[in-house]
């Protein structure tokens, strides 16, 4: 399902194959930078940013957001 819903969002695309294959697909210049600082951050502290990758989220924040209004 992740993997759905990343070739979704455009950051990688999905080869059919008899063996699906998933390959990094180029983003728009800010999402390539902030892959960048992520990838940085991530070679500096690996631990912290998986702890926050696993984080459950916030139940309150969560609420809330269910009631932004998109344009």
């Amino acid at each position: 399902m992740r993997l759905f819903l990343l070739a979704s969002s455009g950051l990688i695309a999905f080869e059919p194959s008899a063996v699906p294959r998933y390959r990094y697909a180029s983003a728009d210049p800010e999402t390539e930078s902030r892959l960048r600082e992520l990838s940085e951050v991530f070679t500096a502290n690996r631990d912290a940013v998986v702890a926050l990758v696993d984080s459950p989220r916030d139940p309150i924040r969560s609420f809330s957001d269910a009631f932004k209004l998109k344009k």
